[in-house]
């Protein structure tokens, strides 16, 4: 997918637009690959806790409301019965 990207920072303060939307608090990080003869490829990585491993028989897995905001913006689809 395409999507347009801006980053700027004042070198203590940094600022992600992705679309056009400021998700400057919901990453963690950005990572921006220059390759020859492709387009930029940047990874970001959204403040989400993983979970590797959990000895439960039942556990609910919650996601903040803004990096699921995030996610759907970028194409992600919510599993059924959920909503952004």
């Amino acid at each position: 997918m395409k999507h347009s990207l801006s980053i700027s920072s004042d070198g203590a303060r940094h600022t992600v637009h992705i679309d056009g939307t400021n998700w400057s608090g919901a990453l963690r990080s950005v990572s921006l690959d220059l390759a020859p003869n492709s387009l930029p490829r940047v990874v970001i990585e959204p403040f989400i806790t993983e979970v590797r491993h959990i000895n439960v028989e039942h556990a609910e897995v919650v996601m903040s409301p803004t990096a699921a905001r995030l996610l759907a913006s970028l194409g992600w689809t919510p599993p059924a019965g959920h909503s952004v």
